[in-house]
């Protein structure tokens, strides 16, 4: 099971690899930055103009790379519980937890003979505030995106990225500086401006950012990537934890 895991957390990395390429293509060729000297001094006018609205990414892919960096935390407790000789069946989750104590609650449950099995467990943490919080915020969107509506994203230009940029009032900017493509956007328009030093090769420098939030009105919009990454990164310290409890117990 250790290797069926690895193997679906393998397929959400290339999914999450193609994501990305495809993500960059389309920026690269549709959302433009571009500059002007329209005024007498040394500020440059900084306007944005999208190509084509029509968004190429294909966001289903993204409930695909979640689902898979779940399934590899539920195949890796099914390798656990078969090799303590406990039940595997169809109810055998990696248990998630609102807090602590449900999250305790939910690996006592396990129906498995070594109290160190559910112990382990309990170490990753996989609650709000714990160690391995990441793991909720994919399990939410995942089953949002299962059992309730789609979620809902967003094309959004990372303005963080841009030293020394002025924003206008009346532009589409979240406060967290994210410059969202809309199909407004198809006419050139100003959206602030940089001091002239700041422009490098008479180019900006930008990251083209999707962005990702439940179907509801009350939830902000969170990085779809910075999601993606965190939560590939803690998955892959739990399989290493994983492989070295079953070697000691070997």
């Amino acid at each position: 099971m250790v290797q069926s895991a690895i193997s679906k957390y393998n397929r959400a990395i290339f999914l999450f690899e193609r994501w990305k390429k495809i993500k960059k293509h389309y920026f690269d060729t549709n959302i433009f930055l571009t500059f002007k000297n329209t005024k007498n001094g040394s500020d440059l006018d900084i306007f944005f103009q999208v190509k084509e609205h029509l968004i190429p990414l294909d966001f289903l892919s993204y409930g695909n790379i979640l689902n898979n960096l779940k399934g590899t935390l539920d195949h890796l407790v099914w390798e656990l519980i078969e090799i303590d000789n406990g039940i595997t069946d169809d109810t055998l989750y990696f248990p998630i937890g609102r807090d602590q104590e449900q999250y305790d609650k939910k690996c006592d449950k396990i129906d498995t003979p070594s109290t160190n099995i559910k112990d382990f467990l309990k170490k990753f943490e996989l609650f709000p505030n714990g160690k391995g919080e990441i793991i909720c915020e994919i399990n939410k969107l995942l089953n949002y995106d299962k059992h309730r509506n789609h979620l809902q994203f967003r094309m959004a230009i990372d303005l963080k990225q841009i030293q020394g940029i002025t924003i206008i009032n009346n532009c589409d900017i979240s406060p967290e500086k994210f410059l969202y493509v809309n199909e407004s956007n198809k006419k050139e328009q100003v959206i602030g401006s940089i001091p002239s030093e700041k422009v490098a090769n008479n180019h900006l420098n930008y990251e083209g950012t999707v962005l990702v939030k439940e179907d509801t009105n009350n939830s902000d919009y969170k990085n779809a990537e910075e999601i993606i990454i965190s939560a590939s990164s803690k998955i892959q310290e739990i399989i290493c934890d994983v492989i070295s409890f079953r070697k000691a117990r070997a």
